[in-house]
């Protein structure tokens, strides 16, 4: 019998402004209304809340992350024993869609009860290596679908023994007409001591392992031994602060404590401040796609990555250079300059639509409405 009434429900880590939680509220603000919807954060506190147009109520599975301390430890397993399963509960009677590959305690779930399930997956894979043997033959194994969000994480699921029932669904970018702001440029670059006659280069994400700060350090010491013309800026942060701190003292032991500026978390002002600089370097050492790579180039701004995985589908037809280690990157960045680079609009555009959120909206809507009305 098909559903008239289709029903789906989605859980996610915390449904923070990390990558993938971004793309999922994209995609609910865009969710067609003929779908019944629920939303349920692993953990408790996330801000994607407030960014949602439809009314959810805020479910969480659990209130007490075990990283915080002994006693959140404790409540952590009181909650996991006697709350989680009754509210998991609640939603048997629905499909399940869980948005990244890291929450196998919902997937074991669902395989337990034969809930139809979709996984989304945004991972590279390092990140296989959060999963014990079964969890990972279950999640290869047991949902009904997995969505794959570039062709670099679908080969990595390939390689791992799933080699069907993969969509590939890019994350959506909301607007490909942003320009510089001029006004912004000046101002913010005024605000961080950033001279007229200074190139800015900017990283952005978590500042973690990852990310690859130490690249972004060793380039940035290659770069102004060549000329002294040069900034670097990290936009994000970390809940690591001893990390944070050795990264920062790795700055401070080649010199360039003057020559980079650490943020942290920016939150609504990110815009602006990615908006005043001259130069994007991706130094990730595993991206499955890249929205801010999308975002430079929509800037206008040249843009060099670490060959990590998805940025290779999104700098086709050399829209930027795509480089292996510090001393190319370095290479790249003053390459730049002297080209006194003029950015491609027509071919930037042409390739940005690829990911137009609209475009996205509708292929995605029509995926779930196909999965949700099968018997």
């Amino acid at each position: 019998m098909v559903n008239a009434s289709p029903k789906i429900t989605f859980f996610t880590p915390s449904f923070a402004s990390t990558g993938s939680e971004i793309v999922l509220c994209n995609m609910l603000n865009s969710l067609s209304p003929a779908i019944s919807a629920k939303l349920v954060s692993y953990y408790s506190g996330g801000s994607l809340w407030t960014k949602l147009r439809s009314k959810q109520s805020k479910r969480s599975l659990y209130h007490f992350n075990p990283q915080n301390g002994i006693f959140a430890r404790l409540f952590h397993r009181l909650e996991k024993s006697f709350l989680v399963p009754k509210k998991l509960n609640q939603y048997k009677n629905s499909v399940w869609y869980i948005n990244t590959i890291v929450l196998p305690e919902i997937l074991e779930f669902a395989a337990a009860h034969g809930i139809r399930t979709i996984v989304h997956s945004h991972e590279m894979e390092h990140m296989y290596n959060l999963l014990s043997a079964q969890q990972l033959k279950q999640l290869i194994h047991y949902p009904e679908l997995i969505i794959a969000n570039s062709a670099a994480s679908e080969k990595v699921l390939n390689e791992l023994g799933r080699t069907n029932k993969i969509k590939r669904i890019y994350p959506a970018i909301k607007s490909i007409t942003k320009q510089r702001d001029i006004a912004a440029y000046t101002s913010f670059r005024k605000k961080l001591g950033i001279s007229s006659t200074e190139k800015l280069w900017v990283m952005c994400g978590t500042l973690d392992s990852n990310k690859n700060p130490e690249l972004f350090i060793q380039t940035a010491k290659l770069v102004l031994e060549a000329s002294s013309n040069y900034k670097f800026m990290w936009i994000g942060g970390s809940e690591d602060v001893a990390y944070t701190a050795a990264i920062q003292q790795m700055a401070k032991e080649n010199n360039l404590t003057e020559k980079i500026i650490w943020t942290g978390n920016l939150g609504d002002e990110y815009l602006s401040y990615f908006n005043c600089t001259d130069g994007f370097m991706l130094c990730s050492k595993k991206e499955s796609f890249s929205m801010v790579t999308i975002e430079a180039l929509l800037l206008g701004i040249p843009v060099v990555a670490n060959n990590c995985g998805g940025v290779l589908e999104i700098l086709e037809g050399g829209l930027g250079i795509i480089t292996t280690s510090a001393t190319e990157m370095a290479e790249a960045i003053l390459h730049f300059e002297k080209q006194n680079y003029v950015p491609n609009l027509d071919a930037i555009l042409q390739r940005v639509s690829k990911f137009d959120a609209n475009k996205i909206a509708v292929e995605w809507n029509k995926l779930l409405h196909e999965f949700l009305v099968k018997k």
